[in-house]
């Protein structure tokens, strides 16, 4: 009795086996069986504690061999039916780009004591961001489109969720007319030379603390902007000699080779050499209000005229930007920026005499400019040109 019904259920198993067979020769998919998309992944490997590992689960999708050719697998088939095994008494390793983590389809649980609970590897997860609720990323992180969902917000999908990535690091490139600008794409700009903008030839162009591209201000690049006329970022020495840099990062005094304060561009730019050494301009002196005043310029047209009155000529009306602290010239704690130009007429309110601007320093300095009317002749144009 019992050897008969072992046979009759091997029996029934057999026929059952030869049909399944059947169904699948000759390359053809069960009518019932199918691709399915995203939406209509419906059901789970792992349902009510129980595998539904080999076989259907309880919805649409399913977890055996075949669901890989059929392109029906459930979303967690890979994890809970063919898992990558890590961790426990082995401590086995996962494969570079995948991160160990607890089998959760185990009674094993390493909260509770488990500390050889075997685990599996998965990708690393990614904090999720914007959607309906606009979810920012951790610090440190940017928001992106989530590749590997339907929406596209290029499509329409204006709610997409993210994920959060690591920022991508431009690619710096030195560009404009000159290379004076350090960009991560093609930039234009104007055509015009400036003597500083040598100084970005054997400058480093990369990507700054701010994650964006720029020129790294070593002290070489720094004392070469400060002998040519250049602008300085950050604590410099460029006008402030005697004193403390403007932005009050360090000193360009004489005692600061003492206390160890000195800007990085202090020798360049305070000590004597450095205006001996200045080239790619000139150094105009002229009188106003019977006043000397040395400045230092790099624009052309300015220093032709300059020395075309060198004869004696009435001058026109220089205007300068002014700027704080103390260049080439120590008469004055100010000094202007390098590039000038005449004019027959200016406003009246920029007008004043040497004197009167040092006194006035910071009214100056607040309308940017200066004009002297005054100025009774060019007295000398040492052209370094």
């Amino acid at each position: 009795m019992r050897y008969g019904r072992i046979m009759a259920v091997a029996a029934a198993w057999l026929l059952s086996a030869n049909a399944a067979c059947d169904s699948a020769s000759d390359g053809e998919l069960p009518a019932e069986r199918g691709a399915l998309g995203k939406a209509d992944l419906v059901g789970s490997c792992y349902e009510a504690g129980q595998s539904r590992c080999g076989g259907p689960s309880s919805g649409t999708c399913w977890c055996d061999d075949l669901c890989t050719t059929y392109g029906d697998c459930c979303d967690d088939y890979q994890a809970v039916c063919k898992p990558t095994w890590c961790g426990g008494f082995a401590n086995l390793s996962c494969p570079d780009g995948l991160e160990c983590v607890d089998y959760p389809y185990d009674t094993c649980d390493p909260a509770a004591g488990g500390a050889d609970c075997i685990g599996h590897c998965v990708e690393p997860t990614q904090p999720t961001c914007g959607g309906f609720a606009n979810l920012p990323c951790p610090d440190g992180l940017e928001c992106v489109d989530d590749p590997n969902d339907d929406c596209d917000p290029a499509a329409g999908g204006a709610d997409c969720a993210g994920i959060c990535v690591e920022p991508t690091q431009p690619t710096c490139i030195k560009t404009g007319c000159s290379g004076q600008i350090c960009a991560a794409e093609p930039t234009v700009s104007t055509c015009e030379w400036l003597p500083w903008y040598a100084c970005f030839k054997t400058a480093t162009c990369e990507v700054q603390d701010t994650g964006e591209c720029g020129f790294t201000m070593t002290p070489e690049l720094k004392a070469c902007l400060a002998a040519n006329g250049g602008p300085v970022p950050g604590p410099s020495c460029q006008g402030s000699c005697g004193g403390q840099s403007a932005d009050g990062g360090c000193w360009c005094d004489e005692l600061c080779s003492y206390y160890g304060d000195c800007c990085d561009d202090y020798e360049s730019v305070c000590s004597g050499d450095a205006c001996d050494a200045r080239t790619g301009g000139a150094f105009v002196t002229f009188e106003a209000c019977g006043e000397s005043v040395t400045v230092w310029v790099t624009d052309d047209a300015f220093i032709d005229e300059a020395k075309s009155k060198l004869d004696g000529g009435q001058p026109r009306v220089p205007v300068f930007q002014l700027a704080d602290g103390a260049d080439c010239d120590a008469a004055w704690s100010w000094h202007v920026e390098p590039t000038a130009s005449w004019a027959d007429v200016t406003i009246e309110v920029c007008d004043a005499c040497p004197s009167y601007v040092e006194s006035h320093k910071a009214d100056f300095l607040s309308l940017g400019q200066w004009c002297p009317w005054g100025v009774d002749k060019v007295v000398a144009v040492d052209d370094r040109r």
